[in-house]
C-alpha cells in the first residue's frame, strides 16, 4: 500500500511542478518519447505479482495520427515457483478522433499494435488494441496512462516451473511523456 501512496504523491507532485498553459496539439513531424510503468502485488497463500515498465518512441504523421514503437519488460513473482521475466517488441498506430479542439489538455486515442511477445525460453507474436490518453502539463510535457490487450499467436512458455501465458495479458501503464520537434 505504500508504493500507491508514493506513486500517487509522485504523480501529484509532478502535475503541481508544471504550471505554464499547455496546448496539446501536435503537428506533422513532433516526435515523443515516454517512459510507463506499472506493477501488482497479490498476497495469500503465496506471494505473487509483476513490475514492469516500458519506452515508447512516436513520431505524428499528422494532427490525429501517430506511430512508433514500444519496448515492454516484465517481471514476475511467483512465490513459491520460480520467477520469470517476459518482453514485448511492438509497433504501433494511434488515432485521436476527439482532436479538433487545439487548446484542450486532454488527447484521447485509440491504438492497434504488433509485435513479438518473449521469455527467456520462448517467443511468439502479439496484436491488439489500445486505448489512452495523455494530459499535458506544458506544451512538451504530460502524464499518460494506457490500457491494451496483448493477444499471443500461440502460447507463451515463460518456463518449466510455471503455467504458460493462455490467451492474452491485459496491461495497464501509467507514466511521463515528452514531446519535441
Amino acid at each position: 500500500m505504500h508504493c500507491c501512496r508514493f506513486v500517487v504523491a509522485l504523480t501529484a507532485t509532478a502535475m503541481l511542478s508544471f504550471t505554464t498553459v499547455a496546448s496539446a496539439q501536435p503537428a506533422a513531424g513532433d516526435r515523443e518519447f515516454q517512459i510507463t510503468g506499472g506493477f501488482f502485488l497479490s498476497h495469500g497463500d503465496a506471494w505473487t505479482g509483476t513490475a514492469q515498465g516500458d519506452l515508447t518512441y512516436s513520431l505524428y504523421a499528422s494532427e490525429t495520427l501517430e506511430y512508433g514503437g514500444r519496448q515492454l519488460v516484465s517481471y514476475s513473482i511467483n512465490d513459491p515457483q520460480e520467477d520469470v521475466w517476459t518482453g514485448s517488441t511492438t509497433g504501433f498506430v494511434n488515432y485521436y478522433p476527439w482532436s479538433a479542439n487545439s487548446e484542450s489538455k486532454w488527447r484521447t486515442y485509440v491504438g492497434l499494435f504488433a509485435g513479438a511477445a518473449y521469455s527467456d525460453v520462448d517467443i511468439t507474436g502479439t496484436a491488439g488494441p489500445a486505448i489512452g490518453f495523455k494530459y499535458y502539463f506544458r506544451d512538451d510535457v504530460y502524464f499518460t496512462t494506457q490500457y491494451r490487450v496483448e493477444v499471443y499467436f500461440d502460447n507463451l512458455d515463460a518456463g518449466e516451473e510455471t503455467t504458460d501465458f493462455q490467451d492474452a495479458n491485459h496491461v495497464l501503464t501509467f507514466g511521463v511523456g515528452f514531446k519535441f520537434k
